[in-house]
């Protein structure tokens, strides 16, 4: 658990997640709510912190504030959001990008180039269920992103081409294949492959979280 001058910090967490975390740790400090909302909004993630600055947010109650964000989360972006995130935050770390049921999909492979271009301190990134995302846009992220040892692409539409991009310039900890793996393994390739082209992997599930 991380630390922020009293707050914890958002981390891997979902918005509500966090929330509710910084909640328990308030019992025993009973933070009034005028300072556990400036806590809250210090320990945002870098791309949740651009989205309460965009829209305005910080004039809301904190409960205002995490409902709103919590509807976004991983799906409300657009191309010309995640521009001014990558020209923002260059030294981002965490982006969770993942598609929800009924998200609109206003991504595209022009706001991934962005990232990958801008922010290539990327350790943790999350596009699964973006079928918009081209392989060569995912491929761009690859290669411009080394330090990511947290990849989630589950129904990303990728060949096996994407897997050999990153056992060549990523030495990632967890991956997300989702039905990728499945084919691997029903063709008997599955851990030998992966094994080969992505030796440091330590976490492969095979679905996606729900």
């Amino acid at each position: 658990m991380e630390f922020l001058f009293g707050g914890i910090v958002q981390g891997n967490y979902t918005v509500k997640k966090y929330y509710s975390k910084l909640k328990e740790y308030n019992l025993s400090k009973d933070y009034p709510e005028w300072l556990l909302k400036n806590l809250f909004l210090r320990g945002l993630s870098p791309e949740n912190t651009f989205k309460v600055l965009l829209d305005g947010l910080e004039v809301l109650a904190l409960y205002e504030i995490v409902e709103r964000l919590d509807q976004v989360e991983g799906g409300g972006f657009s191309d010309k959001t995640l521009n001014r995130i990558a020209k923002s935050y260059s030294n981002l770390k965490y982006l969770n990008l993942r598609k929800r049921y009924g998200d609109d999909g206003l991504i595209t492979d022009k706001g991934l180039y962005a990232i990958a271009n801008l922010c290539q301190k990327l350790e943790y990134l999350n596009i699964s269920h973006c079928k918009e995302f081209s392989e060569i846009a995912i491929w761009n992220v690859i290669h411009s992103c080394p330090r990511i040892k947290q990849l989630d692409i589950y129904e990303c539409k990728i060949t096996y081409k994407t897997i050999k991009e990153i056992g060549l310039y990523l030495k990632l900890k967890y991956f997300n294949l989702g039905t990728i793996i499945r084919y691997l393994e029903k063709i008997g390739q599955g851990q030998t492959v992966l094994g080969k082209d992505c030796p440091d992997i330590v976490s492969l599930p095979a679905s996606p979280e729900h």
